[in-house]
C-alpha cells in the first residue's frame, strides 16, 4: 500500500498550468530562433530516425491530426528542411524525408535541447501531476 499523501487536485492544476507555460515560453523561443515550433522540431527530429514516411503514419508518431500535420510540413518544407516525394509504388501517397539542410538544423537544435532537457528535470513534480490525473 502507498502512503504517500496525494496533492489534491487544484495543486495538480496548478502543477499543470506552470509546467504548459514553461511549454509555451520556449515553445516561442525556439520559434523565435529557429523559426519552427517544438512540434515542427519533433517531426524533423522523427523524420531524422524514419526517412521515407507517409503523412498518416508521420501525423500518428507526432501525436497530431493529419490535417494539423499539413499545416507543420508548409512551414518546415518552405525552410527546405525536408523533402516530398511521390511513392514510387503509390503514386497516391506522398513520402516525406529530411533534407541536408534539416539535418544540419537539427545537429543544431539538438545541442539546445541539452538545456532543456535540464529544465523538465526542474519541473519533475509538474510532470508527475499530469501522470497522476491520467492513471
Amino acid at each position: 500500500m502507498n502512503n504517500q499523501v496525494m496533492p489534491d487536485k487544484f495543486t495538480y492544476l496548478h502543477q499543470i498550468i506552470r509546467l504548459n507555460n514553461q511549454i509555451n515560453n520556449l515553445n516561442k523561443l525556439y520559434e523565435k530562433k529557429f523559426g519552427l515550433s517544438l512540434v515542427q522540431w519533433v517531426v524533423i527530429g522523427i523524420l531524422k530516425d524514419v526517412p521515407g514516411i507517409s503523412a498518416f503514419e508521420l501525423a500518428r508518431k507526432v501525436g497530431v491530426h493529419p490535417s494539423t500535420l499539413t499545416q507543420s510540413l508548409k512551414r518546415i518544407r518552405a525552410k527546405n528542411f525536408i523533402n516530398i516525394n511521390l511513392n514510387p509504388q503509390d503514386n497516391r501517397q506522398k513520402l516525406i524525408s529530411i533534407s541536408k539542410e534539416g539535418f544540419n538544423a537539427y545537429q543544431q537544435l539538438e545541442e539546445e535541447l541539452s538545456g532543456f532537457i535540464g529544465n523538465l528535470a526542474m519541473l519533475k513534480d509538474e510532470i508527475e501531476a499530469i501522470r497522476a490525473l491520467f492513471h
